[in-house]
């Protein structure tokens, strides 16, 4: 049986441009709902809306009447949709890239599902009249959620770049063969002696 990714993939293909800009966009869309998330705390629009995910029994928009905290926590929830659009593009430019990154793909159902969990937080956290423990699990979804759309899109910009061999020895990075023996080295002791060409580097203590 053909999936809708596999039907798709036989037709149509995406370059490393557009896996950029996907990453870039749910980068920034996680940086928004974040600073978003802050807004809607500082001014006490929590309860903007009266219920989730309706934001009045009669309306799921913010109605007049709720003023300007229910407008602040409905534009909120707005771009909770955005972050979702952003996400499922990710996902699908991934999945249909035409040197397959099979990694980054995973990464973005990882962002998709962290979206839903924070959605449903947000919700249980309007029913519960925003319990403390609720509002620090839903701004922990939110930084879980940054931080996913971080690594994607560091990953992204390193994706296909060449490994620089290392150009340091490796003696020169850890010159001591018996570390243990350094720390407990005395400072007062004598230094060690001078070091020719043909010398290992290394310490007095492991002389």
């Amino acid at each position: 049986m053909t999936t809708p990714f596999q039907w798709l993939a036989a037709r149509v293909s995406f370059e490393r441009d557009a896996l950029r800009r996907a990453a870039g966009a749910a980068l920034a869309t996680s940086l928004m709902i974040v600073i978003t998330g802050g807004i809607v705390r500082v001014t006490g629009s929590g309860l903007g809306c009266d219920g989730w995910p309706h934001c009045t029994e009669d309306s799921f928009a913010a109605t007049p009447e709720l003023g300007i905290h229910g407008a602040i926590e409905f534009s909120n929830r707005l771009l909770s949709v955005i972050v979702c659009l952003a996400v499922g593009w990710l996902i699908i430019v991934s999945r249909l890239q035409r040197r397959p990154v099979p990694g980054l793909t995973r990464w973005g159902w990882v962002q998709f599902w962290i979206v839903i969990l924070n959605a449903v937080i947000g919700g249980l956290t309007v029913w519960a009249r925003l319990s403390p423990y609720l509002v620090a699990a839903h701004f922990l979804a939110a930084v879980l959620f940054l931080t996913a759309t971080t690594v994607v899109w560091h990953r992204v910009r390193v994706l296909d770049r060449p490994v620089r061999p290392l150009s340091v020895p490796v003696g020169l990075l850890w010159p001591c063969s018996q570390p243990w023996r350094c720390w407990s080295w005395p400072a007062h002791s004598s230094p060690a002696p001078a070091r020719t060409r043909e010398t290992p580097p290394t310490c007095p203590a492991c002389r």
